[in-house]
């Protein structure tokens, strides 16, 4: 028996058909959602840890994931008939050709490169999905043609990011100041931190954290979503807006990479669409579009009582039972940062260096004792109480500087900064995510007038204590995964302390 693919909304289809083939589909969008084991429902039994992506009793399930959909059922041999109506009524064939013809169309300032003119045909072409570009790749020029190109067609289009500094950056400096050279006559609104959400403009950006517990009716008012960097939001939130912009058929969403837990990567497909790679950094290094970046990892070993401290550190209940041996991330994590011997290597390696420097800490103690440590007098310091305009002084600075070092935190650090005059960037505290470690390669990449390389050096700290591996040097195996998955060449030092 066929199934039949029904069309419910721009956010839902449904798959009618009998339960057993229901039960098959829905094993198939099954999964342990991540870190399942310490979610309090699953401890307490209430829960197996599982999402579910198709609900058997209703057949709905998200509308991007028809693709997939289609691909299990051939696999399968399950046969399936398709709702007409799950197609929009008008489709457009933008070639590379259309894209460039349109940018000088609105007086762009110059012609975009094959990786955005590829970005920009895709999304109109498919009126969904996500595109993934590298950090430096000149995405918001990318996203400036496609919010014009829905502009011209009399649409309505909703920017929405997740940092109330890059709404500002998004509009103002980028799409109004930077590439708007002949001032072409369209109206834009920001809204963040309170400022009114009732506009008329064609063209709207908001941080979703603005947005997210508005009424449906809100969103109604517009035509396209445009969501950057999706895989730093909350994912309630984003399936909580998805969800209301149930009737708007155009819906994309941009981001640097996708991290490899399934419950993220799947739940975005389904509420964008597929998504299509356009460029990898190697690419872009290869072609001269960004610096050329070299990594070099330094890789820190520690001596044997440091090692036998950290991998035989007891912890016990209350009742003094032995409850685990081997330190805990956070006390392993508190003993790297403090280390004095570390301290004084890494303090010695950033002063020894000519050019300037942007490194990256974790914790706001670690990145404000180092800061003190640093003896340059041009530096600078950067977290995320630190305010906007302080921080935009700062990035001015460093572009016009030739040996100034800046110590910054990870969260503004990855997708906060935008300075072009960067020659190196160290990491020195623990880092496992996969999408924060391209971004803060990323921060580097820009070229300048005066800058064509960027060198990115990765600290590593080895406490592995008989044939256990710490976790900073389980996190920074996986960094070197990271990197021969990008094809990154790589140099490893390492260094006795």
């Amino acid at each position: 028996m066929a199934i039949f693919i029904a069309q419910v909304s721009e956010t839902h289809c449904r798959i009618v058909a009998d339960r057993g083939s229901l039960l098959e589909i829905q094993e198939h969008f099954t999964f342990f959602a991540d870190n399942y084991k310490w979610h309090p429902k699953f401890k307490s039994g209430f829960w197996d840890g599982k999402i579910r992506l198709l609900n058997v009793n209703t057949g709905l399930i998200y509308k991007g994931l028809i693709p997939e959909i289609l691909e299990f059922c051939d696999k399968s041999k399950i046969e399936y008939e398709l709702d007409a109506s799950l197609f929009p009524d008008e489709c457009y064939e933008f070639t590379n050709q259309d894209v460039v013809d349109f940018y000088k169309k609105i007086d762009a300032p110059y012609v975009p490169h094959d990786y955005q003119q590829e970005a920009v045909k895709h999304s109109i072409n498919s009126n969904r999905g996500i595109i993934l570009s590298p950090t430096a790749s000149g995405k918001s020029y990318f996203l400036y043609g496609l919010n014009m190109f829905y502009v011209s067609k009399g649409l309505r289009v909703l920017n929405l990011v997740h940092r109330a500094g890059l709404v500002k950056q998004l509009i103002e400096d980028n799409f109004v100041d930077e590439y708007n050279k002949n001032k072409n006559s369209f109206t834009t609104h920001t809204i963040f931190a309170g400022r009114d959400k009732n506009t008329k403009a064609q063209v709207v950006a908001s941080t979703w954290q603005s947005v997210v517990n508005l009424p449906k009716k809100w969103f109604d008012q517009f035509d396209v979503i445009i969501c950057d960097e999706v895989h730093a939001w909350k994912a309630t939130s984003t399936i909580k807006i998805l969800e209301k912009c149930s009737d708007i058929i155009f819906r994309h969403g941009t981001t640097g990479t996708l991290d490899d837990i399934k419950e993220n990567l799947l739940t975005l497909t389904g509420l964008f669409g597929p998504p299509i790679r356009v460029a990898m950094t190697h690419e872009l290094i290869a072609s001269g579009e960004i610096a050329n970046l070299k990594i070099k990892c330094l890789l820190l070993n520690y001596n044997q009582d440091d090692c036998k401290y950290i991998g035989t550190k007891k912890y016990f209940h209350d009742g003094g039972k032995l409850k685990k041996r081997g330190a805990t991330y956070f006390d392993e994590v508190d003993f790297i940062t403090n280390h004095k011997k570390r301290q004084k290597v890494l303090n010695s390696m950033i002063e020894s260096i000519d050019g300037n420097i942007l490194v990256a800490f974790k914790n706001v103690a670690h990145g404000k004792e180092f800061f003190k440590n640093v003896k340059n007098e041009s530096k600078f310091y950067i977290d995320g109480g630190v305010p906007v305009d302080i921080r935009s002084k700062h990035q001015k600075e460093m572009n016009e500087a030739k040996n100034m070092k800046g110590i910054v935190s990870l969260g503004t650090f990855a997708e906060g900064i935008n300075i072009k005059n960067v020659n190196y960037v160290v990491l020195i505290a623990p880092l496992k995510s996969k999408i924060k470690l391209l971004q803060l390669i990323g921060r580097g990449l820009r070229i300048s007038d005066i800058k064509d390389k960027v060198t990115f050096i990765d600290v590593g700290d080895n406490l592995r204590y008989k044939k256990k591996n710490n976790y900073a040097l389980l996190h920074f195996l996986g960094r070197l995964k990271r990197y021969k998955e990008e094809k990154f060449s790589v140099e490893i030092i390492e260094k006795d302390l």
